[in-house]
């Protein structure tokens, strides 16, 4: 009985430790998976969110300047943004 109570112990770690190395490989294919299909369909998500942003009463972003929100600057380099 004590022979098979310190196989147990000392086989369990081992398989705990793969479960979560799977946990973790299965997170990791769904992000990458979720990003893929962010990628895939940026434009359609963009025009979707715009959307919803004229809808609930904001102004809308042209999907070719999604990634250009940092603001213009000027010769200076500083913001030309107002900081609310």
């Amino acid at each position: 009985m004590l022979r098979f109570l310190w196989s147990f112990l000392n086989f369990a770690p081992s398989q705990r430790a793969q479960a979560m190395t799977e946990y973790i490989l299965i997170v990791a294919l769904v992000a990458l998976a979720l990003i893929v299909v962010f990628v895939a369909f940026r434009n359609v998500l963009a025009e979707q969110l715009n959307k919803i942003i004229v809808k609930l009463g904001g102004t809308s972003t042209p999907p070719e300047n999604i990634g250009n929100q940092g603001g213009d600057t000027g010769s200076s380099g500083a913001s030309t943004r107002g900081v609310c």
